[in-house]
Parts: C-alpha cells; structure tokens; sequence
C-alpha cells in the first residue's frame, strides 16, 4: 500500500529521510524547461517588461503541481506519499449526504518493498492487483443487480396484494396477544409490589384472581383514556352501561 517515488524522476535536493529516496516532482519536467526557455529570453525584451516577466517566473517555479508519479493522486507539490480519497464518482450516498460506498487509493513511501505498493481501497477492504480488484466489482455489479430483482419481487408482491380481511384479522389477533400481555404484565406488578410492601398489598389470590384483578386494572386503565379523549362522554358511558348489563338497555 505504500509507494517510493523512482530517484529518477525526481528534481528536489531534498531526500526522504524514511526512505532516502527522492519526493515526488513539484512539476514536469517539461515545464521547468520551457520555464527555463522563458528566462533566457528576459534579457532581450523590453525593460520595462523584464521585471514582470521575472515576477511571473518567480511565481510558476513556485505554484504547486500535480502530482506527476500517479494521474488521480490529489497531492500537489513536493509529496512523498499519494492518495485520492475524494475522486469524482467514486462514492455512493444516501438522502442525507452519508457515505454508502466508497472507493479510492493509497500509495504510502516505505522501506518495505511490499508497503510500497499501491492498493485501491473499496469501502473497507484493501486491493493490491487489477485482476483482484476486477473480480470484486464484477462480484458487486451481480449483488446489486440481485438486489433491483429482489426490491421489484418484494414490492410487486405489496402493491398486488392491498389490505384486506385478512389483515383485520392479523390486526386482531395482534392486538389479542398484546392485551394478553399487558395482563401479565400488570399481574407481575402486583406480585412485586406484595413483596416490596408486604403489609401493605397481601396477596393471598390464586392465578385466576390475580389475572382477572389485573385485566380489571387494564380495562379502567382503557377506560380512563376513552373518556379523555372521546369527544362525548356520554355515549362511551351508555356503551359500558350495555356491555355491563344489556337487559338495561332492553
């Protein structure tokens, strides 16, 4: 994953103390030679001219080049180590901006020939050859082509079927079981309190007392939020009434 830059294309003086080999170039070579073309010629244009000229020159030699070892490093200037962690189309995100999938390389200097080579990395996993690399994406293009059959398969299969009474009876017995539950929930309750305050709360019950007392706490429970939030009191009273006594109702 690491990578030494070769001593040959390098122009800095200053070497890389890890290493001993030679930074990346600041600049083509090409350029300081046109640079240096430029220069030589100062002398024979106006005067006026050259003090400009030498300003412009000044400021090329010394502006920041790309990087001329690796085309998609994203380092400018003297380098010793490359990477690309921000290339175009090379990350996937969701609505919110966070990342899916990403892809990108390394090249880090090092005395170890093994470390000097370069990986590209996709999400978390690291690769050091082409043909590895290929046979992952290829990997990944079938995955996500499984996932677009499995997502038309799923939603096809929802949007064919609406609700119907089958779901009411789901519902039901949903809703069945989860009574059910707060019942022993709440005679948990009272077993725990008889323990927590045992002068207080005797419990001499058997478990059809116990279940039918806490199914009795639950129902004032519900009816205490029907009558809060129903806009007529009144007839959630005559509807008890009924349910209680339906001879009264006669």
């Amino acid at each position: 994953m690491q990578h030494i830059v070769p001593t040959s294309t390098a122009t800095s003086t200053r070497p890389d103390q890890r290493t001993g080999a030679e930074p990346a170039l600041t600049r083509p070579a090409r350029v300081n030679a046109i640079l240096d073309q430029v220069e030589a010629h100062l002398p024979h244009v106006d005067p006026d001219l050259q003090e400009r000229g030498r300003e412009a020159l000044a400021a090329a030699r010394t502006a920041e080049a790309p990087c001329p070892v690796y085309r998609d490093c994203e380092a400018v200037g003297p380098h010793y180590d490359h990477y690309n962690h921000s290339g175009r189309g090379l990350e996937v995100t969701d609505g919110t901006g966070e990342s899916i999938l990403d892809a990108g390389f390394a090249a880090l200097s090092s005395d170890d020939p093994h470390e000097r080579r370069p990986a590209v990395y996709l999400r978390g996993t690291d690769f050091d050859s082409q043909a590895e690399l290929v046979a992952k994406v290829d990997e990944i293009r079938r995955m996500l082509d499984a996932t677009v059959e499995l997502g038309a398969r799923v939603f096809a299969d929802h949007d064919g079927h609406p609700e119907g009474p089958q779901d009411l009876a789901r519902i039901d017995e949903q809703a069945t079981d989860g009574i059910g539950a707060l019942i022993s929930l709440l005679v948990h309750r009272r077993q725990v309190a008889c323990r927590v305050v045992p002068a207080a709360t005797p419990l001499d019950e058997s478990d059809g007392q116990q279940e039918s007392s806490a199914a009795f706490s639950l129902a004032l429970r519900a009816l205490d939020v029907a009558l809060d939030k129903a806009p007529n009191r009144g007839q959630i009273l005559d509807a008890i009434r009924y349910i209680v006594s339906p001879e009264a109702q006669a």
